[in-house]
């Protein structure tokens, strides 16, 4: 067991699964379908956890190898607001088969698209199917927005996404323009398309399978004609960093627009986006709060991420305390574990929490009655 505060978690199993215990007393079990655990729950398909550390937790995760010993994820750490770092913390699993006596998870949106472009000039016709999981933020297709129910607590967007693009010689056929050769040159509106919202200064794609060409496009919210666009060749196991457009040059009102496509026809492209605004400073002023154009600083050392040292120092000396919970072994059985976390449970859990909060309130008023 180690401990975690001020950040997020993000695990996302790909292959295999993970074993969770806490000091807060609680235990998943989750990974993909083909693991013994997911399948012991009805079927139940949990591959992603976010885990909230808050103020403070203990943990440990434990690989799940009853099933395969190969063993594939992600794991992303992930910054909190400053005002939202000593919060209590919480875990949180999400399902694209969540069912409803299931309590530890929630759905996780799975949108899966399949178009077909045709081009008359050149008398051929691409197929393009891509799958889309919503790990967090949102995904907005066709005008219709996927939401994740993540607990995520600022503005960003975490999709996987898997598409392929073939030749489609049916509707080549319907059509009544046969290309002989197999080779055809993609156009701008082969591939899968992702619009930027303006306000994200943030956008990394980690490519994990094939290779794709990655076509990024700014217009004028009132003016269809491109202001500027790039298009670069992407190998395998490579990591994209998208760059925002210059709003001191184009405007405001701009639209960035993203666009993937295979580098040949057949090839399954795979590939983790990460987008999100920056984590500003926030002040009040004349009462109200005002949010800066200054990132908020960040001081991280060991697994602690905090916004200064001397924060940092704090949270290793709440540990030593024994406040976030008290290490255990991890041979333990879970018997002997909830014994553990019982006697040395986390301070900071929402029941904890509530409870100072009352004797606070109660003391507040015992000072007003005996002030009246």
């Amino acid at each position: 067991a180690h401990p975690h505060r001020g950040f997020v978690t993000l695990t996302y199993i790909l292959q295999g699964g993970f074993v969770h215990r806490d000091s807060l007393g609680i235990k998943q079990e989750y990974g993909t379908a083909s693991t013994t655990l997911s399948s012991s729950k009805g079927g139940i398909y949990k591959p992603v956890q976010w885990l909230f550390t808050g103020a403070g937790m203990l943990h440990e995760e434990m690989f799940d190898t009853t099933a395969s010993s190969r063993q594939e994820l992600y794991q992303l750490w992930i910054n909190v607001p400053a005002q939202y770092k000593l919060q209590p913390p919480q875990v949180q699993l999400l399902s694209t088969t969540a069912s409803n006596n299931d309590n530890n998870a929630v759905d996780m949106p799975v949108v899966q698209k399949s178009q077909t472009h045709y081009d008359e000039q050149n008398g051929y016709a691409v197929t393009t199917k891509s799958t889309v999981r919503v790990l967090a933020g949102s995904y907005d297709e066709s005008r219709q927005e996927y939401s994740s129910r993540a607990p995520i607590v600022s503005d960003m967007t975490i999709l996987h996404v898997t598409l392929t693009s073939r030749r489609n010689r049916r509707i080549e056929r319907e059509q009544q323009q046969i290309k002989e050769n197999d080779g055809i040159d993609y156009d701008e509106e082969v591939g899968w398309s992702y619009h930027i919202p303006p306000h994200y200064d943030t956008l990394v794609l980690y490519l994990r399978k094939g290779s794709c060409t990655i076509t990024t496009t700014t217009k004028g919210y009132n003016n269809d004609s491109a202001l500027s666009k790039t298009t670069k060749e992407v190998p395998i196991h490579s990591t994209v960093f998208i760059e925002p457009s210059s709003r001191s040059e184009l405007g405001v009102g701009r639209r960035d627009t993203m666009i993937v496509r295979p580098h040949q026809q057949g090839d399954e492209v795979d590939f983790l986006l990460l987008a999100a605004q920056p984590l500003y400073e926030r002040y009040v002023y004349n009462g109200q709060e005002q949010v800066s154009t200054t990132a908020e600083p960040v001081s991280m050392q060991g697994s602690m991420v905090m916004n200064y040292p001397h924060e940092i120092q704090a949270a290793y000396d709440d540990y030593q305390l024994g406040k976030m919970g008290r290490p255990w072994d991890h041979e333990l059985d879970d018997e002997k574990w909830l014994k553990h976390v019982q006697r040395f449970p986390c301070q900071y859990q929402y029941k904890n929490v509530k409870r100072k909060q009352k004797e606070a309130e109660a003391m507040l008023n015992d000072d007003y009655n005996n002030y009246g």
